[in-house]
């Protein structure tokens, strides 16, 4: 059991018990070193990460992020059909087209601001944001159509939402209790609240735990600390449930809801215990992300080591296996916001660049959803050499 510099985000215990010393391979402009221990919370179990850099270099992090700008992978914000289908479900949760008097929306991370602009179209008017991003913000900015701030400190008093979404914001935040517990006191007597968050415990089901350990993911919600953290803030949980990321794809555990109601105070009562959890996560994370075996198959090609998709799980690998970073000889990623950017001193290139790629050299694919796309595009290019799906 260690002492830490960040306290339990759920209950505020000052200790915890270590189960995986984190460490990611960032760009190498940004301020943060990467290290990111997973721990449990001493006290009420919690399962968290303790960034290296406190609570103002994380958010110097997401303020000079211009990924999500760019990106179209959902949960960015944007226009893609995924994102639509986001948007459709979740107005259609809410019961957003039966009438309901909702004056005001506030969409907590609302990057590119796509779920707003669909509720504008969609006839609401009183939209407000918030986005730590520079780049997202200044993107909402140029369209005029909402209220943005960079945080919810920013929100003025007697801004009275009748509606607060936070779709996959929770776990990202240094200290959600306190920024939810602010939302709550800044928004309309009454108001309705919907929470979305990873659903930690699909982790245990997954066949690759690792890569749910996203560097920006620092809290890892079950339904139980979940509805704590919404109680111990002032709402009042009147729903819940699981779904799938996308509606058309993926697990239906992916993912936890809360639909709550505003209802004044803070509940001081203790956070229940949930030990069971990271027990279970103990066991079923391996020490590392990839086998011993894969690793001396990869150091044994006579070629150069490359690697496709400097996704935040590609670069966990390669903070936590310095072996296979030091063998690394070339980075490739489609984003915009990632080419040109380094990663251990490696400038990251364009897949039209792969055509560089010989028959002795072997590419890494992290696994993700893109994996179909790339294979294709591998093949119908002609690109050399062979690629393994890590």
């Amino acid at each position: 059991m260690t002492g830490c510099a960040r306290p339990c985000p759920l209950c505020g215990h000052p200790a915890s018990r270590p189960l995986r010393p984190l460490r990611y391979e960032l760009f190498d402009d940004t301020a943060l070193s990467g290290a990111s221990p997973l721990v449990a919370c001493a006290g009420c179990g919690m399962v968290y990460n303790r960034p290296d850099g406190g609570p103002h270099a994380l958010l110097a992090y997401y303020r000079a992020n211009d990924h999500y700008a760019t990106s179209q992978t959902p949960g960015s914000g944007g226009e893609s059909e995924g994102e639509r289908r986001r948007y459709r479900r979740l107005f259609d949760c809410l019961g957003l087209g039966k009438g309901d008097a909702v004056r005001t929306v506030l969409d907590v991370g609302c990057g590119k601001g796509g779920w707003l602009e669909w509720l504008y179209r969609a006839g609401s008017s009183q939209l407000i944001g918030i986005e730590a991003s520079d780049a997202c913000r200044e993107s909402i900015q140029c369209r005029g159509l909402v209220d943005v701030y960079p945080g919810v400190a920013d929100v003025p008093d007697d801004a009275g939402a009748d509606l607060v979404v936070l779709s996959h914001v929770l776990e990202h935040l240094y200290d959600p209790l306190a920024e939810l517990r602010m939302l709550v006191e800044k928004s309309a007597d009454d108001a309705r609240f919907f929470i979305e968050v990873p659903n930690a415990l699909a982790m245990l089901e997954s066949v690759l735990p690792w890569s749910w350990l996203f560097f920006e993911h620092i809290n890892h919600f079950t339904e139980r600390s979940l509805r704590t953290l919404a109680q111990r803030a002032g709402l009042e949980v009147s729903r819940s449930g699981q779904w799938s990321f996308d509606p058309d794809h993926g697990a239906k555990c992916e993912c936890l809801y809360l639909v709550c109601r505003a209802r004044g105070g803070t509940d001081k009562r203790p956070a229940s215990i949930d030990d069971d959890w990271w027990r279970a996560l103990d066991v079923r994370l391996p020490a590392r992300p990839l086998a011993a075996a894969q690793v001396a198959e990869m150091l044994s090609t006579s070629g150069r080591l490359a690697l496709w998709g400097c996704s935040q799980y590609a670069m966990l690998i390669m903070g936590m296996h310095e072996e296979i970073r030091a063998r690394l000889a070339m980075l490739f990623d489609a984003s915009p916001a990632k080419i040109g950017r380094r990663v251990a001193g490696m400038e990251i290139r364009s897949p039209a660049e792969l055509t560089c790629l010989t028959d002795d050299d072997l590419l890494l694919l992290p696994r993700s959803g893109y994996l179909d796309g790339m294979s294709r595009h591998l093949r119908d290019a002609g690109i050399k050499g062979r690629s393994r799906v890590v």
